[in-house]
């Protein structure tokens, strides 16, 4: 990986409720399902790495996926 896909993958660890480790096993278990962040957090997080600007924690994080919507907000809905 480059540096910027280090940086991002890093902050993405970080995402609350640990929503990135909750998103690989739902891609994982769902065979290989596709499901991206996108949006403003990923531009904030560009952002701050870039500009050296302080964002709060996010409080909005969008997500795309190819399939379901429905089956990976139950996939996080029964784990939490």
């Amino acid at each position: 990986m480059n540096d910027i896909s280090d940086y991002i993958q890093g902050e993405l660890i970080k995402t609350p409720f640990n929503l990135y480790n909750l998103i690989t096993k739902y891609i994982e278990s769902n065979h290989n399902t596709k499901v991206a962040f996108v949006g403003g957090y990923l531009r904030d997080l560009l952002i701050s790495k870039f500009h050296k600007k302080s964002f709060s924690k996010p409080v909005d994080i969008d997500l795309v996926i190819e399939g379901s919507s429905i089956s990976l907000a139950k996939f996080i809905k029964k784990i939490l």
